[in-house]
């Protein structure tokens, strides 16, 4: 199997006073518009070993926060993470802001793929590597987002 960066998409909902965003980052076994679906457990070996950077549209020269802790469910991969707001980064006080006026609703998984299988209609990725989850503008994993201001 090539490995290869893929980018999946879901949506953001809510950001804290203090930049702290809390984000369902991947909804498991649903098909998303790549034709892909996660299985529980997808990212965890990845997760021990490091939590990904939060980027903004992919960009990984403006990185614009971390996430902080992880958790995970049967319904998706759920994690909290902390901008970089406060002037010193410019682009995660725009996402900041962006976010908490409704602007920017989605969020994306940039990951790259171990394992995999073919499945009826759609591939299970079975381990992945997930470097980094972006705010974007159009999302492609169904029920993905980002829960409650705190």
């Amino acid at each position: 199997m090539s490995r290869e960066r893929n980018h999946l998409r879901g949506e953001e909902r809510a950001v804290q006073e203090d930049g702290t965003i809390e984000i369902l980052a991947v909804s498991y076994l649903i098909t998303d518009d790549y034709g892909t679906q996660f299985r529980k457990g997808t990212f965890t070996e990845s997760l021990e070993r490091r939590l990904p950077v939060i980027a903004f549209g992919h960009d990984w020269s403006d990185p614009i926060g971390r996430a902080v802790s992880y958790r995970e469910t049967d319904e998706g991969l759920y994690l909290t993470a902390r901008l970089d707001v406060g002037g010193a980064v410019p682009r995660a006080d725009q996402a900041y802001q962006q976010m908490r006026s409704g602007t920017l609703t989605d969020v994306s998984v940039g990951f790259m793929r171990v394992s995999s299988e073919d499945r009826d209609g759609y591939t299970m990725i079975t381990k992945a590597e997930l470097d980094e989850v972006s705010v974007v503008l159009r999302g492609a994993v169904p029920g993905a987002k980002v829960l409650a201001v705190r």
